[in-house]
C-alpha cells in the first residue's frame, strides 16, 4: 500500500453495518463503480471533454462521500468548479487519492465483517 493515506470517517461504515448493509457486498459494488468512474475520468481527460469531466467529477465526489471521505469529496468538487483552468496533474493527483481510499477501505472492512448482518 502507498504510504499516503486518505482520511475517511469510519462511522459511515459503522452506520451502514447497523442498517443491515452487507459491507463486503457494498464495498465490492462501490469499488467497481469507482474503477469505472476513474477509467471514464481518464478517458475524458484524454479527450479534453470538459462537460464529461464535470459530470464524472460530480459522480466521483458523491461516491466518495458515501464512505465518509469528506476531504476527497471536497477536493473533487473544488476541481470541478475550477475546470478547465486546473493544472494538468490535478486530476491525476485526485485519482491517486481515490485509489488510496479504495485500498484503505478494502483493508478496513475486516473488523466490520462480523458486524454485517
Amino acid at each position: 500500500m502507498s504510504s499516503s493515506t486518505e482520511p475517511f470517517d469510519r462511522s459511515y461504515l459503522d452506520a451502514l453495518s447497523r442498517e443491515g448493509i452487507d459491507l463486503p457486498t457494498f464495498l465490492r459494488g462501490w469499488h467497481s463503480s469507482m474503477d469505472e468512474d476513474l477509467a471514464r475520468l481518464h478517458g475524458l481527460r484524454e479527450q479534453s471533454d470538459i462537460e464529461g469531466l464535470r459530470a464524472s467529477l460530480h459522480r466521483l465526489s458523491g461516491t466518495v462521500g458515501l464512505v465518509g471521505a469528506r476531504s476527497l469529496m471536497e477536493a473533487l468538487q473544488t476541481l470541478n468548479a475550477t475546470l478547465p483552468q486546473c493544472e494538468a496533474g490535478a486530476i491525476e493527483a485526485l485519482a491517486k487519492r481515490a485509489r488510496n481510499l479504495m485500498m484503505q477501505l478494502d483493508e478496513a472492512i475486516g473488523p466490520h465483517r462480523s458486524a454485517a448482518r
